[in-house]
């Protein structure tokens, strides 16, 4: 007679199904830790592309994002069951056109370099249903990273036709859920120009994509809303044009490109970014000029605000915004995709005065040089510690980002996400308590350096 030993099947059966789990997420998974490789490592693309392609064509059979490290997200599904009550986007788009986007996609992660860029980055044509209105408008995938754009849920920008008006729809993990919220609610207390900002729920072809973090576009209209002078907005061209990587935009003029233009000027005149740039080059060749061409106060309440948020994408080459105020005659600074992230505020402390050697990898040439005017960092070192010492501060970013994820957290365990429920349980856990751990290392690097 055979004996059936419970302990002896379930001895054998655990370890088989752990096998068999890892076997599965090493090949559902895997794309994923390829591509960002990819992207900083430079492996095969025509593999990366195969994986992406495989990776959906499995999710079009299935009609889920199959990662098999999303067992555990059943520990989280009664998150997931309250009906959503953000603003909600319909979009319909042809499966033809679709399908056009994502080859496009994967010819760009084909490349050597694998961005977006304008020859990749084409747009289809696209019905908005909004609050119970429909409108026409074109649709195109966006963000310079593979990131933005290779998973199952992408980065979307709507272009509406009439009235014409861009949503730019990032996908939450791009801003690191909330952190990119919480960098625009302390600009604002810095009194900063940044774009508004909220989250929105979409829905393409009758797909439930979920949340995505919608952001006001710099054109003319934000800066009519800021009650400023329509003048010439300048942007770096980093992810437009194939040579990124090799983008110098503190050297050549053409590096970039306005997202607004003077009324009495085109797009190709830059005089004054020109001037930016020739007074940048002296600086670095030891004359000491005067900042006559800066509104000092902007670049010093800008430069508090990215040591605040431990931030360092507004660098060498990416990220950059500047505003010619035609009134003043001076330059602005913008806050453009910054998130709360300290951990790589490690190479930004406040004792750190910008390195001027070209080579250093972070370095921004024009905080650089500005910095070595003693009276603009004594300046900066001054507002940053007024922000820290006044305790109801920390209290107000606190409250901001506890009632934001209170909020939003039904809503981001909703629909398709590239991040699994435990990603999104730890980032959500971890921001507050990280906020007021940096803050209290600021305060303590300033008292030791100052």
């Amino acid at each position: 007679m055979i004996h059936f030993s419970r302990r002896a099947f379930l001895s054998a059966l655990i370890p088989s199904l752990i096998f068999w789990w890892i076997v599965l997420i090493f090949l559902f998974d895997f794309h994923q830790v390829l591509l960002i490789r990819k992207t900083r490592f430079y492996l095969d693309p025509k593999f990366a592309g195969f994986h992406l392609m495989f990776n959906e064509a499995i999710t079009r059979i299935t009609g889920y994002d199959i990662r098999f490290s999303r067992p555990l997200d059943l520990l989280f599904l009664p998150f997931g069951f309250k009906p959503s009550q953000l603003p909600a986007y319909h979009l319909t788009v042809s499966p033809q056109d679709l399908a056009q986007l994502n080859l496009k996609v994967v010819a760009a992660l084909r490349t050597k370099l694998p961005f977006l860029t304008d020859e990749y980055n084409i747009s289809v044509p696209a019905q908005v249903n909004f609050a119970g209105s429909n409108y026409q408008a074109k649709f195109n995938y966006r963000g310079d990273r593979p990131s933005h754009w290779t998973g199952n849920k992408k980065s979307l920008n709507v272009n509406f036709i009439d009235p014409p008006r861009r949503l730019n729809l990032i996908i939450p993990e791009e801003r690191g859920f909330v952190d990119a919220a919480l960098a625009k609610h302390v600009a604002r207390k810095l009194n900063l120009m940044v774009q508004d900002d909220d989250y929105v729920t979409v829905f393409l072809n009758g797909d439930d994509l979920g949340t995505y973090y919608q952001t006001e576009e710099m054109d003319e209209q934000f800066l009519i809303r800021r009650q400023k002078p329509i003048g010439n907005l300048y942007a770096d061209r980093f992810g437009d044009v194939p040579w990124s990587p090799q983008l110098k935009p503190f050297d050549n003029v053409d590096d970039w490109k306005k997202k607004v233009t003077h009324p009495d000027q085109t797009k190709d005149q830059k005089q004054d970014l020109n001037q930016l740039l020739d007074w940048l080059h002296q600086q670095e060749q030891g004359k000491n000029l005067p900042n006559t061409l800066f509104d000092v106060d902007s670049f010093i309440r800008w430069q508090v605000h990215f040591l605040l948020m431990g931030n360092l994408s507004q660098d060498y080459q990416h990220n950059l915004k500047l505003y010619s105020n035609p009134q003043t005659k001076l330059f602005e600074f913008i806050v453009d995709d910054i998130t709360f992230s300290p951990d790589a505020g490690n190479l930004f402390l406040p004792c750190f005065v910008f390195d001027i050697n070209r080579d250093n990898l972070y370095a921004n040439r024009l905080v650089t040089a500005l910095n070595q005017d003693p009276e603009i960092l004594s300046a900066r070192n001054r507002l940053l510690k007024t922000y820290l010492s006044n305790p109801a501060n920390l209290e107000d970013d606190l409250k901001f980002v506890n009632d934001l994820i209170s909020r939003l957290t039904p809503e981001l365990y909703r629909g398709i996400r590239r991040s699994t429920y435990l990603q999104l349980t730890y980032s959500l856990w971890h921001t507050p308590r990280g906020l007021k751990s940096w803050y209290d290392r600021l305060n303590h690097e300033l008292e030791t350096c100052y």
